[in-house]
């Protein structure tokens, strides 16, 4: 997924279509519980963790549309930084 699918992804969430946040969380899961497992070194806590990050995400989604540089990636960046704040 490029960035301009992600930015489209995101803006089709903030109007509702709530089942595009499947498709971010299926994209970015499993580096996300990569991270997070690196950092905690139990599977259990990795997945708690990953679900936390995503529950922030989705609270959240206005600022990672609004952060998201036109080129390069930046949502990646801001779950990691997020998964960072779990620990």
């Amino acid at each position: 997924m490029d960035d301009s699918e992600l930015r489209q992804m995101i803006a089709d969430v903030l109007k509702g279509d709530t089942e595009k946040f499947e498709f971010i969380v299926e994209h970015f899961q499993k580096p996300i519980f990569r991270y997070c497992y690196h950092m905690l070194g139990s599977d259990a806590e990795a997945k708690d963790s990953g679900q936390e990050v995503f529950l922030k995400a989705s609270r959240h989604l206005h600022k990672y549309s609004r952060d998201l540089p036109e080129t390069g990636g930046g949502i990646k960046q801001g779950l990691r930084d997020d998964a960072g704040g779990a620990f």
